[in-house]
């Protein structure tokens, strides 16, 4: 990627992935390489420019192989059951982490992603119009951690039954100190691997409730 050479790193992620465990190669080749990525952008080893190929090398190859296994897996006769707002906290990468992480979801599941132009006001809309049974919170270091903290408080805040999961990738940190960090703020789960994320989602007990007792903002009546 940093030979500017696309066709051959494209053509290295599609052989991975086709081979390999999905959540094992977000987590041995993808996630490495977009924490390294900004963490070279951050101490002035790589240009912007290059981060942003980087950036746009692996969304471009996760998102083709992401239509593929749409229509390889997910028959059209099947509807989702339960749905997964994903909103990144702050950079591209968080949003390419939000496309990795709906290839592992499952067909029970279905993600709607936000982008990260999404104020934290029409967060909020969307959760109301949406009306998800789990909030994800993609942030992967070096940056995010502060914006990803302020939106999960903000949420929890309003919506104090809407289970909030992080996604936190960062081999560098203890588990248990990220997990501490976010569940001061409100969240329910925090995934710092792929392989991790991939079980979760199950543990999360999402009862069916009506809008105007568990999605309306805090402190407001009825409509």
């Amino acid at each position: 990627m940093l030979a500017n050479d696309e066709a051959e790193a494209s053509e290295i992620l599609d052989e991975e992935l086709s081979t390999r465990e999905r959540a094992a190669v977000f987590d041995e080749i993808l996630a490495p390489t977009l924490i390294r990525a900004g963490r070279d952008h951050v101490r002035g080893n790589i240009s912007a420019e290059e981060e942003d190929f980087i950036v746009r090398t692996i969304r471009d190859t996760v998102s083709n192989n992401l239509e593929a296994l749409d229509r390889l897996e997910r028959p059209a006769d099947t509807p989702p059951q339960r749905r997964v707002l994903g909103v990144p906290a702050r950079n591209n990468s968080d949003e390419v982490g939000l496309i990795m992480l709906s290839q592992l979801v499952g067909s029970n599941w279905t993600m709607e992603r936000l982008t990260t132009a999404t104020l934290a006001s029409e967060l909020l809309d969307a959760i109301v119009r949406i009306e998800p049974d789990v909030l994800c919170i993609s942030s992967f270091p070096p940056a995010g951690l502060t914006q990803a903290r302020y939106l999960c408080k903000r949420v929890h805040t309003q919506f104090p039954l809407l289970p909030i999961w992080i996604l936190r990738p960062d081999v560098g940190v203890s588990a248990d100190t990220i997990a501490e960090q976010f569940a001061v703020d409100g969240a329910q789960q925090v995934a710092t691997s792929f392989t991790v994320a991939a079980t979760q989602l199950s543990r999360f007990v999402c009862k069916s409730v009506a809008l105007d007792t568990s999605l309306r903002p805090s402190g407001t009546g009825p409509a």
